[in-house]
């Protein structure tokens, strides 16, 4: 599980954004009055065309 801030720098984006993101769906785990964000948080992303993997180049 990963926090808020971590996931932030990780998406490059801000809390506000997260907020965003859980407000269309994105899933994440609330414990007490904090958010975590596990693979289902990333993978969402993934499916919904937000964040985009660019592959390596082949040596």
């Amino acid at each position: 599980m990963l926090s808020s801030k971590v996931f932030c720098e990780l998406l490059q984006t801000n809390r506000k954004q997260l907020h965003r993101y859980r407000a269309n769906g994105m899933p994440s785990i609330k414990k007490g009055a904090y958010y975590f964000y596990d693979m289902n948080s990333i993978q969402w992303l993934f499916d919904a065309g937000i964040k985009k993997v660019n592959p390596t180049a082949e040596k």
